[in-house]
């Protein structure tokens, strides 16, 4: 077998190997307690609060999910979790911002709704605040995505770093993101 083939068959191991830890995510998402965002009306809150959270198996490389909760006044908090194509684990975390701001809007809330989004990411939070220059690419473009999904929340969106499962939120986002990464949660 020539350097060629022998790359060729490296790159078909590989291929299946991600292939089968795509599955794996799958099928541990379809076991987890779904909450399906239907479209509502208008809900009247004066607060929302977003924690969030993305977790990943080799950073760098995957697989790789995100979470995010949805805390709102007097409603059952939403929480989802979805596999993202996340290579490191700062671009999960992103992942997890957009998903958590994402359903908000698909949701039907309030726009003027003060919205706070919460992290255990300074790169993410420094980098949506702008007061970090990010320089890799995928990254810029990401922020970028959120900060253009921020503009339909007329009473903007607030990003604060929180320690590690230093909210009950954070903690919950923090587990649904790595049990669905087969990650025990920590």
């Amino acid at each position: 077998m020539d350097e060629e083939q022998k790359t060729a068959l490296n790159l078909i191991k590989a291929l299946n190997t991600i292939q089968e830890s795509l599955t794996s995510i799958k099928n541990r998402l379809s076991k987890l307690e779904k909450t399906t965002v239907e479209s509502k009306p208008v809900l009247p809150v004066d607060h929302v609060l977003i924690s969030c959270d993305g977790s990943i198996l080799k950073n760098p490389g995957g697989p790789s999910t995100a979470a995010s909760v949805i805390q709102q006044p007097k409603l059952p908090p939403v929480e989802v979790v979805r596999a993202t194509n996340a290579t490191t684990n700062n671009e999960a975390e992103f992942d997890a911002v957009y998903l958590g701001l994402s359903t908000l809007a698909a949701l039907n809330f309030m726009p003027s709704t003060e919205v706070e989004v919460q992290s255990d990411s300074r790169v993410v939070i420094d980098g949506l605040n702008k007061t970090k220059v990010l320089k890799a690419p995928k990254l810029i473009k990401k922020r970028d995505l959120i900060l253009e999904l921020v503009k339909q929340f007329s009473a903007g969106v607030k990003f604060v770093w929180k320690k590690r499962n230093s909210s009950p939120g954070l903690a919950r986002a923090n587990n649904l993101a790595q049990v669905a990464n087969g990650v025990k949660p920590h």
